[in-house]
């Protein structure tokens, strides 16, 4: 009994020189056992984070209500680039997965908090890319689509609203006498208002314009398209000192 305890005593000893040899023949085996471990856990701490940003998603769209409401995921979120220009909107949804995911920061926020499993955040109005990106300058397109968009489909003479079918495109200095067809000559109106002016100025018709035509910068188009609604739905005071836009244009 004595010989076989000794036995397996030697033979454990053994073993624990072989693993010792085998540690300083192969140094590196246990460099690499602990970077496949690190590795390994970014990767798991990545997927929890990803799982979490779905869960997110998925209590935003449960929580929150139709769109056109403060509460809505397509409310609009101003978003700016590192320099503090404005570069896009967004709506709230991905706004929120962003500075989430750590691509944004929250400049602007309302006082309403949405509950994710780890944190709690408050509903962003402006946010702020952490990295700048390089974003080629975009101007609006000249279009009827999009002069009615600008006006808000308003007749700019008798600021009455109508709908498309209804409207007409009128050069504010007519064709025959000088005008031409651009942002700063051409406003919405009504086929009565447009009728009524003919081919007279402003001056001579004694029909005032609502506001002065000019061209929208894109940000304005694509608020005022974006929202489903030509007062400018979703816009938020705090964008203005981001925008500096003309408010009669800025909804």
């Amino acid at each position: 009994m004595h010989d076989k305890e000794s036995r397996q005593k030697n033979l454990s000893r053994e073993g624990t020189r072989e693993e010792w040899d085998a540690r300083r023949k192969f140094p590196c085996f246990t460099e690499r056992f602990v970077l496949i471990q690190r590795i390994y856990c970014i990767l798991m701490e990545n997927v929890v984070k990803y799982i979490q940003i779905l869960k997110l998603g998925g209590r935003l769209r449960k929580r929150t209500g139709s769109v056109g409401e403060g509460n809505s995921v397509e409310t609009s979120v101003l978003v700016l680039n590192a320099s503090y220009e404005a570069i896009n909107i967004c709506n709230m949804r991905r706004a929120l997965k962003m500075v989430f995911k750590g691509t944004a920061q929250t400049e602007e926020a309302s006082e309403a908090v949405i509950h994710s499993p780890s944190a709690v955040m408050h509903v962003p109005h402006v946010i702020r890319l952490v990295n700048y990106v390089n974003v080629p300058r975009s101007v609006v397109k000249f279009s009827r689509k999009n002069v009615l968009v600008r006006d808000r489909h308003r007749c700019q003479y008798c600021r009455q609203e109508f709908p498309t079918a209804l409207l007409t495109l009128d050069h504010v200095v007519p064709l025959s006498r000088g005008g031409t067809t651009t942002w700063e000559n051409v406003v919405t109106a009504c086929k009565k208002c447009n009728n009524k002016k003919g081919n007279r100025l402003v001056s001579e018709s004694k029909m005032w314009l609502e506001r002065q035509p000019k061209t929208p910068s894109i940000l304005t188009y694509l608020q005022l398209n974006r929202s489903g609604s030509y007062h400018g739905r979703g816009y938020h005071p705090s964008w203005k000192k981001y925008l500096y836009l003309n408010h009669d244009y800025s909804g």
